[in-house]
């Protein structure tokens, strides 16, 4: 007689007793209900627990081992919230497999793989990272079980107006570690910084007083920003026209006039002002 192997179960019984890393995709945030004796008697609480399907399991992540640090409970929930859709990283700690449901630490297995690995690694170092969450101006990676958190200016050389619309939850990137002490917490980031900047070699074909195809990257108070179509960060700053009914939206193809070329390789500096001509084509 031949009997058919859980894998999923063996790997619950291995994280719980001798905390195997297991990994999984963040599903859904819940509010479990749970009765709390205190001196004033009995009372409900409400805990927000992220939510991994493992094979036919059922994995509970309290919000206080989501390992977010942060000490107001609404933005860890909101934050939870982000990470829907996320490979998530967790340890085991109870397990009931006759109803098939058990309670993780993400935070646990954040600790083990962060001992693990940065020992490893030291300031210039490229490492991958995985997206864990994204906000307008800021995303949050997931770097060997620690979370840092990275601003816009660090994830891509060009201009991006919404990060939601830049990367995906999930994504996993290239990372290089500008500044490194596990044991003061300090740890620094760059995605962008792992790849060479391409504007100083691409902005040698463009030439002022020209007109190129672009497409509108950002919509901002002051301006529209434009990245040059198969010029990649080749980006340029074109005030609003006088145009009657004219809302330009990311994604927009337009021409545009190059007016004038700022750049200094060794200050890392650019800037590319320019007209806007005329509309192509709207996004959508």
């Amino acid at each position: 007689m031949v009997y058919m192997v859980d894998q999923f179960l063996q790997d619950i019984y291995a994280s719980r007793q001798s905390n195997k890393i297991l990994t999984g995709e963040l599903s859904a945030i819940e509010i479990i209900k749970k009765k709390k004796v205190t001196e004033d008697g009995e009372k409900i609480i409400e805990i927000p627990c992220g939510i991994v399907f493992y094979g036919d399991f059922k994995i509970l992540i309290p919000s206080r081992e989501m390992n977010i640090k942060r000490e107001d409970q609404m933005e860890i929930y909101n934050i939870m919230k982000t990470m829907i859709g996320a490979p998530i990283d967790f340890i085991v700690v109870e397990l009931d497999a006759e109803r098939k449901i058990a309670v993780a630490s993400r935070r646990k297995a954040m600790d083990l793989r962060s001992k693990l690995e940065f020992p490893k690694h030291t300031e210039g170092d490229k490492i991958p990272v995985r997206i864990v969450g994204i906000g307008r101006t800021t995303a949050y990676v997931e770097a060997y079980g620690v979370e840092v958190r990275i601003p816009k200016e660090e994830i891509d050389w060009g201009y991006i107006s919404d990060l939601r619309n830049a990367i995906q939850i999930g994504d996993v990137k290239t990372a290089v570690i500008q500044e490194i002490d596990m044991e003061k917490g300090i740890l620094k980031l760059s995605i962008k910084r792992a790849t060479d900047d391409p504007y100083f070699e691409n902005i040698k074909k463009v030439t002022k007083n020209s007109c190129y195809e672009a497409v509108v990257t950002g919509v901002e108070s002051f301006g529209i920003f434009f990245e040059l179509k198969h010029l990649k960060h080749v980006s340029a700053l074109c005030p609003y026209p006088h145009w009657e009914g004219f809302n330009p939206e990311p994604g927009d193809t337009c021409v545009i006039k190059i007016k004038r070329i700022s750049q200094s390789e060794e200050l890392k500096m650019r800037k590319i002002d320019a007209n806007l001509v005329r509309l192509i084509r709207r996004a959508r």
